[in-house]
């Protein structure tokens, strides 16, 4: 990847969101393959973190205790978007993207 700045901020809320989603799929997956992406395309930064577990209903997630709705607003604080994807018995897919500067 090439060398882009970003803010403390940036960095410190992209890495709780990462560490959170990692340890979601510890906790909660079951999976036995987790795939963590980087991509830069201009000035966007895109982190996917894929796993091959259980998968959920995401209509039925717990909105408070499972750490989603913390990846939520820890993107939405650095101007981020969130994006969840799951379906029982296909896994989860959870990107990450930011603007950087």
């Amino acid at each position: 990847l090439p060398q882009q700045a970003i803010s403390t901020e940036e960095r410190h809320n992209l890495f709780m969101a990462v560490k959170e989603a990692l340890n979601n799929v510890l906790k909660h997956a079951g999976a036995t393959e987790v795939r963590l992406s980087l991509t830069i395309e201009g000035n966007r930064l895109g982190i996917v973190i894929a796993d091959n577990g259980r998968g959920f209903l995401v209509a039925e997630a717990r909105p408070r205790g499972d750490g989603l709705e913390n990846m939520r607003r820890r993107l939405q604080r650095i101007r981020g978007q969130f994006k969840l994807e799951s379906q029982p018995g296909k896994g989860t897919k959870i990107t990450m993207e930011v603007n950087l500067k």
